[in-house]
C-alpha cells in the first residue's frame, strides 16, 4: 500500500499542471484547418471563422481578440477591417496567424483567454473622401428648365 501512495505522489511530481497560456499556445498548434480561402476579407471576419473553427474541434474557452483601444476608436475599426487575402491547405492555427502577421502587419501573442492579436503600425487619418463629405456645402439648385415655345408669355412686360 505503501509503495502505491508513492508512485501517486511520483507521478503528480512528473505531470505538473499546465497553465492555461500553454494549453492555448499548444492549442493553437494541434487545430488543423485543411482548406482556407479568404479574399480581401477583414480581419475580424477571419478572426470569427477561427473561434468558430476552435469550437468546432473541440477547443473550448480559447477566444481570438482584437487589443487595439476601445472598440469604437478609429485604430480598433482600422485593425478589424485590414483586409486579408490567404489560400492554404492544412496550415494549424499558429501557421494561419503568422501568415496574416506577415500579410496585415499585426503581431499576436498567445494568453491565457486566448490570442490577443495587436498592432502598432499607423493608423490612416479619416480620407479625403470622409472630409470632403464634412465640409462640402450642399450643391445649388438648378436653375429652372426654360418653358417651351408655347407656355412662355407672348406679351413680354414693358421695361420700366
Amino acid at each position: 500500500k505503501k509503495k502505491k501512495k508513492s508512485k501517486k505522489k511520483k507521478e503528480s511530481a512528473q505531470d505538473p499542471p499546465v497553465d492555461k497560456t500553454t494549453r492555448v499556445a499548444e492549442a493553437i498548434q494541434q487545430i488543423r484547418i485543411q482548406r482556407l480561402i479568404f479574399e480581401d476579407t477583414p480581419l475580424e471576419d477571419l478572426l470569427e471563422f477561427l473561434r468558430a473553427e476552435t469550437r468546432k474541434q473541440g477547443f473550448h474557452g480559447i477566444n481570438y481578440i482584437i487589443e487595439a483601444g476601445p472598440s469604437d476608436s478609429p485604430k480598433h475599426r482600422y485593425v478589424s477591417f485590414l483586409s486579408i487575402s490567404i489560400k492554404l491547405e492544412d496550415v494549424s492555427v499558429k501557421e494561419l496567424l503568422d501568415v496574416v502577421k506577415g500579410q496585415a502587419g499585426i503581431d499576436y501573442k498567445v494568453a491565457p483567454q486566448g490570442i490577443i492579436i495587436t498592432y502598432d503600425g499607423p493608423v490612416p487619418e479619416t480620407t479625403s473622401a470622409d472630409e470632403d463629405t464634412e465640409q462640402e456645402e450642399p450643391a445649388p439648385e438648378p436653375a429652372p428648365a426654360p418653358l417651351p415655345p408655347w407656355a412662355q408669355n407672348p406679351y413680354p412686360s414693358p421695361a420700366r
